[in-house]
């Protein structure tokens, strides 16, 4: 059974804002997510649009978005591969926390680094994680005190400093 769905998306842009849209749609275990702008953080009352349906994605696929919205893809229990293209810039907090089965992330950025203070990417080829983004998955079980380390590179702030 395919699923599917739009999400509205706000942008600002100078002083205007801009509406744009994000479709999904979820078919046979596979999440796609296609638009263009950022993608809202979620919060537990205002939930992904995909949310009842978390037991049975297994793979996203996530294309033509600036950002991964905080809580967007968290608790995914079969949730094991995700695809991001060049055009994501940021990974919300929490994203994807408490995947369990999270084994891969796939993306063509060079290198990944926690989201800086002011939760902006400053760096092109730098992908920016919010705080937890990969927590309690096995993809982000390197640790070193409260960081988490995947190939040398620092994916996660496991910490309550605010910095």
């Amino acid at each position: 059974m395919v699923r599917s769905g739009t999400i509205k998306l706000h942008r600002k842009h100078h002083k205007s804002t801009q509406v744009h849209s994000i479709r999904w749609e979820l078919e046979e275990g596979s999440l796609v997510v296609i638009g263009e702008g950022w993608m809202p953080d979620f919060t537990d009352d205002a939930p992904p649009p995909w949310e009842e349906w978390r037991d049975e994605i297994r793979e996203v696929n996530l294309w033509n978005l600036r950002n991964v919205g905080a809580r967007a893809f968290r608790n995914c229990p079969n949730l094991t591969d995700v695809y991001l293209d060049n055009s994501i810039e940021r990974i919300g907090s929490e994203c994807f926390s408490g995947c369990g089965a999270l084994v891969r992330v796939v993306t063509p950025r060079e290198k990944q680094q926690p989201l800086s203070a002011e939760g902006i990417a400053h760096r092109v080829d730098t992908l920016y994680c919010g705080r937890r983004a990969f927590a309690m998955t096995p993809w982000g079980l390197e640790k070193e005190g409260e960081f988490v380390i995947r190939n040398g590179t620092v994916l996660d702030y496991l910490g309550d400093g605010g910095k």
